[in-house]
C-alpha cells in the first residue's frame, strides 16, 4: 500500500492522520534504504531538517519582520504564514508599548532626563565657543568695564554700579540707566552688547522704533525675547530709548519676566532655572519737558521699587572738552587747539552732551 492509498483511507480522528504520518515517514525511509541512488533519500534528509529547522524557530517566527520563504518541489515542505493577529501584533501593539514605556520613564525620571540634557548642552557650548565653563555665570566682567572705561569719559561711578549690578548671580534683576543725551548710556549699551561673555544671550530693542509704535507689538517683541532664553550663562536684555512717558512699561515687563516658570525670580537661586537682567535706559531730555516736570520725572524714576537706578553724571565744559579730545583721538584726526575751543563753545553741554562731538570733529579735524 502506497502513500495515495493511505491518504485515501486516513479518516477520523487526530490519531488516525499522527499513525498516518508515522506510516508514510517508515514507507519514505524503506524506500530510500531500497533505492540508495534515488533521489528519495535527498528528500527525506531535507524534510526532516526542514522540520527540526521549523522547531527549533517556532517562538522566533513570532516576531520575525519577514514573511518565511517556501521551499517548492520537496514532498514534506512547510508553509507557514503569519496571520492577521501576528501582523496586528508586529506592526500597532509593539510600537505603541514601546512609545509608552519611553514616556513612563521620562515621567519618571524627568529630573535626571532634564540635568542629563543641561549637562550635555554646556559641554556642547563649551566646544563650539572653544571656552572651558563656557556656561559658569560666574564668570568676571572685570576686564570687559576695564574696556568700557577706556571708551565712556567721566563715568567712573556709575559704571562701577553697573559692574556690581550685573554681577548679580542669583536672581532677575532690572537695571535703570538715567541720564539727559549725550552722558554714554546708549555707548555703554553698544560696548556691552558686543563684549558681553555669553553673546547669543544678548537681546536688544530700541523702543522708539517705527516698528514698536503700536503697544500690541511692543509686548509681542518681549514676548517673543522672554520665551527664548537661554540656560547657558546669563540673558541679557536691553532697552534703549525709553522716555519718562515709558515708566508704565516697566512694571509691566519685569512681571512678564517674573511670570515666567524657567526664569530664577528675587526668590529662587537654582542653576536649573534661567538667569535674566533687562536693562532700561531713560533719556530724559530737559529740551522737551519744562523744568518743573523734567524733576519731577526724574524723582519718579529714581523711586522705582524692585529695581537698580544708575544715574550718569551731568557733564561741564571740562567734561565737553574731554570729550572732543577723545573723540578726535578714537577716528585718528588732528584738531587744532583753537577748533577744539570753537566746538567747545558752539556745544549745548547740558542738552545734547558729547553727542554732537563726533560730526564736528570730522568737519574740523585733518589726518595724522
Amino acid at each position: 500500500m502506497g502513500i495515495a492509498d493511505n491518504e485515501k483511507s486516513a479518516k477520523g480522528g487526530p490519531f488516525e492522520i499522527k499513525a498516518q504520518k508515522t506510516r508514510q515517514r517508515v514507507f519514505l525511509k524503506r524506500r530510500s534504504e531500497q533505492l540508495p541512488n534515488s533521489h528519495m533519500q535527498s528528500n527525506w534528509t531535507l524534510c526532516t531538517d526542514l522540520q527540526r529547522q521549523w522547531n527549533r524557530r517556532r517562538l522566533r517566527r513570532l516576531f520575525a519582520a519577514d514573511k518565511p520563504k517556501v521551499v517548492r518541489g520537496y514532498p514534506c515542505a512547510h508553509v507557514h504564514r503569519s496571520g492577521p493577529m501576528g501582523s496586528f501584533l508586529r506592526y500597532f501593539l509593539l510600537p505603541i508599548f514601546l512609545v509608552l514605556g519611553i514616556i513612563c520613564c521620562i515621567t519618571l525620571y524627568q529630573t535626571e532626563v532634564t540635568m542629563f540634557v543641561q549637562h550635555y548642552f554646556r559641554q556642547y557650548q563649551a566646544i563650539v565657543h572653544d571656552k572651558p565653563n563656557y556656561c559658569d555665570r560666574s564668570r568676571s566682567m572685570r576686564n570687559i568695564f576695564d574696556n568700557i572705561h577706556r571708551d565712556v569719559i567721566n563715568q567712573d561711578a556709575a559704571l562701577q554700579q553697573l559692574e556690581e549690578a550685573l554681577t548679580n548671580h542669583a536672581a532677575f534683576h532690572s537695571i535703570a540707566l538715567v541720564g539727559t543725551s549725550g552722558l554714554g548710556k546708549s555707548l555703554t549699551m553698544q560696548l556691552l552688547f558686543y563684549q558681553y561673555p555669553w553673546k547669543l544671550n544678548v537681546q536688544r530693542i530700541a523702543w522708539n522704533d517705527f516698528d514698536l509704535i503700536e503697544e500690541e507689538a511692543r509686548y509681542k517683541k518681549v514676548l517673543g525675547i522672554l520665551h527664548n532664553l537661554a540656560h547657558c550663562g546669563r540673558n541679557l536684555l536691553i532697552i534703549d530709548n525709553m522716555s519718562v512717558w515709558d515708566l508704565e512699561y516697566v512694571a509691566i515687563i519685569n512681571a512678564l519676566a517674573l511670570a515666567q516658570r524657567d526664569v530664577a525670580n528675587v526668590e529662587i537661586s537654582d542653576l536649573d532655572l534661567k538667569q535674566l537682567t533687562i536693562i532700561y535706559v531713560f533719556n530724559v531730555n530737559a529740551r522737551k519737558l519744562p523744568d518743573v516736570y523734567y524733576r519731577k520725572r526724574l524723582e519718579v524714576i529714581l523711586q522705582l521699587a524692585d529695581m537698580t537706578v544708575i544715574t550718569y553724571r551731568s557733564f561741564d565744559r571740562s567734561d565737553l572738552e574731554r570729550c572732543v579730545r577723545h573723540e578726535a583721538r578714537v577716528i585718528d584726526l588732528h584738531l587744532e587747539e583753537r577748533y577744539v575751543k570753537e566746538i567747545v563753545s558752539t556745544s549745548n553741554v547740558h542738552i545734547s552732551g558729547c553727542k554732537t562731538v563726533r560730526a564736528k570733529v570730522l568737519v574740523y579735524g585733518k589726518p595724522m
